[in-house]
Order: structure tokens, then C-alpha cells, then sequence
């Protein structure tokens, strides 16, 4: 190969997504920060929240924050439908692991995205575009918005989540070990 093919080469990479509605909109997000799918159920409201946090869930005894993905990143808030479900995420967050749920409307499929089928995002001078969106996948003939995961769930987020749910509990010992897995 000349030195001029070896310039043009670039590394062609595939990357698995999990793809899902939101408002008839599809979107994904990178497989890795997916750990599970859960069904819809009752969640408990937590005053004092921002708009697009619904509360908590208990998850097999776990306290999980669930978030209206469509309100997050600036779409009509999310409304209940029999296919509503849970995507159960996990974010690195230095040395621990943040677990946080976010409703989508719908899951569609787990599928491969090669980078050659990706396109950044255009510029509308929007801050939702550039903080939320990574790029815009091409999946059978479909665009797909690719979400930021690190950004729709921000430490700051979780924190002002579990700050408000400390505030707001009676039992102490249950706010206390909330405290000790955020903190």
C-alpha cells in the first residue's frame, strides 16, 4: 500500500446499541451501560425534584432514581403506555458505578453501528444538541439519535436526587445508607 492509501485509511469500528422510542423517535445507547431492561411499575414520587425526575424505584432492594428521558433532553414528558419499561443503566462514576433508570417508551433491538455509518451532529447552536446527542446512526435505512450517557446522567444529577431523598425520608437508617452509596 502507498503512503497516500495508508493517509486516507481510517479504522472502521462496530459498536453495539440498544435501541428505543421516545415520543416516536428513536434513539440508543451504547449496549456497555445498559444492565437490564425492567418492566414498568410503581414508582415512588420524591418532592422537590427536578421536572424530569420521577422518583424512586425499588429494584430488588436497591434504591434507583428513575428519570423522564424525554423531559431530560428537552422532549414532551414521557406518558405511560402498556410497552413503558425501565432502562436500568449503570455510569462510571470514578471508582463506583452510578445505577439510574430511564424510561423509554418502547425498546426495538439490540443492533451493530459501524462508525462509517455515523455522522456527528449538526450544529443548530442548541446546548440539548451538543450535550445530550453523540451523533446520528444510520440503522436500516433509519436515522438514530446516539445518546451521551455520561451527560443525561450527571453526578451532579444523582446527587441533588439523593440529597432531596435524604431530606425527604423519615427513617434514618434508611437515609443513612443512601448516604454511603452516593457519597
Amino acid at each position: 500500500m502507498n503512503q497516500r492509501n495508508q493517509a486516507n485509511t481510517t479504522t472502521i469500528f462496530q459498536k453495539k446499541f440498544l435501541c428505543f422510542y421516545l415520543d416516536d423517535r428513536k434513539f440508543a445507547v451504547p449496549i456497555e451501560y445498559i444492565r437490564e431492561i425492567a418492566e414498568y411499575s410503581e414508582i415512588t414520587p420524591i418532592p422537590m425534584m427536578p421536572q424530569f425526575v420521577w422518583g424512586a424505584l425499588n429494584l430488588r432492594g436497591s434504591v434507583i432514581p428513575i428519570l423522564d428521558l424525554s423531559a431530560r433532553i428537552g422532549l414532551k414528558h414521557s406518558t405511560l403506555g402498556k410497552r413503558t419499561c425501565f432502562l436500568i443503566v449503570e455510569v462510571p462514576a470514578g471508582n463506583k458505578t452510578i445505577c439510574t433508570g430511564l424510561i423509554a417508551d418502547s425498546v426495538s433491538e439490540v443492533t451493530d453501528i459501524n462508525s462509517d455509518c455515523t455522522d456527528p451532529v449538526p450544529d443548530f447552536g442548541g446546548k440539548f444538541i451538543n450535550e445530550f446527542i453523540e451523533g446520528i446512526g444510520r440503522v436500516k435505512n433509519e436515522l438514530v439519535m446516539l445518546l451521551n450517557v455520561d451527560t443525561i446522567i450527571s453526578m451532579e444529577d444523582i446527587r441533588e436526587f439523593y440529597t432531596g431523598l435524604n431530606e425527604n425520608v423519615s427513617d434514618y437508617s434508611f437515609s443513612e445508607n443512601l448516604e454511603r452509596k452516593v457519597s
